[in-house]
Parts: C-alpha cells; sequence; structure tokens
C-alpha cells in the first residue's frame, strides 16, 4: 500500500509542477498598466517588473521573459527618494530576456533579439541582435545565432 500512496504523491507533485503553471497570467500584468502584446510568456514574479511606473513597460509580441528577469524603469539613485527619474523601456516583437537577465531604464530593444542569461542592457540594442554580458554586447546577430542553432 506504501509504494501507491508515494506513486500518488509524486503523481500529485508533477501535476502541479509544470512550467505553464509557473507562468504569470497576460490578465494580471496588463491590469498592473503594463502594454503586453499578444502570445508573450512571463515567467518572472511581478516583483521583478518595475511597480513604480509601470506603465512605461511596452512588450511587443511574442515575447518570453525567463525566471528572474528584472525591468525597470526608474532611477532613484540621481534624486533621492523623493522623486525617482523615471525613462520607458520598450521590448519589440520576437524577444527572448534570458533567466536574471536586467533591462534598465531608457532602453529600447529592437525586433527579434536575444539577452543572453545574466546579462544587464544599458543601452538600446538593435533589430536582429544577439547579445550577452555585463554591459550587455552584440555577439553576432539574429539570422547567424538561428544558423548556429540549427547545425552545432
Amino acid at each position: 500500500m506504501l509504494p501507491e500512496v508515494s506513486t500518488m504523491v509524486m503523481r500529485f507533485i508533477k501535476f502541479f509542477y509544470r512550467p505553464y503553471l509557473l507562468r504569470v497570467k497576460p490578465w494580471v500584468i496588463r491590469r498592473m498598466g503594463i502594454g503586453l502584446g499578444a502570445n508573450c510568456r512571463v515567467y518572472t514574479p511581478l516583483a521583478n517588473l518595475d511597480n513604480i511606473a509601470p506603465r512605461l513597460i511596452r512588450i511587443g509580441d511574442n515575447c518570453c521573459l525567463s525566471r528572474g528577469a528584472v525591468i525597470l524603469t526608474h532611477d532613484f539613485s540621481r534624486f533621492g527618494f523623493d522623486r525617482p527619474e523615471t525613462k520607458p523601456v520598450t521590448l519589440g516583437n520576437n524577444v527572448f530576456v534570458g533567466k536574471n537577465a536586467i533591462i534598465l531604464p531608457g532602453v529600447a530593444i529592437g525586433d527579434n533579439c536575444v539577452i543572453g542569461a545574466g546579462a544587464v542592457v544599458t543601452r538600446d540594442i538593435a533589430a536582429n541582435t544577439v547579445c550577452a554580458g555585463n554591459p550587455a554586447a552584440p555577439i553576432c546577430t539574429y539570422d547567424e545565432y538561428l544558423r548556429k542553432a540549427a547545425h552545432p
């Protein structure tokens, strides 16, 4: 009888531990005031999306924010806690943001971009670019990345 119980428990755990259950629902993100395009997947907690000025975040269609990705639209370092400096952040269509990447205020990321895990994006990223590092720097074009991924 004990093996049956442990099997049932494991089935229960496997059922609830699915990646799609870790996703934040799009209506919750839109309710915060963030502009979210169609068919986006957000796996990062809401605490990692700016809550000082969420209306300044625009995310295009078919984007994916991995776990731990941070998007900031405010900066308290210049003027103190009384009045933060806020700048918009824009992600184009078909953008993938890797795990624990940080996108700082005032950044615009073009269409078809990949931001590597742990990257710190401090400047605008041109369309069709793959970037990584701290600060994020271009590595290759999106087309080269697709060719490398198709033929290892």
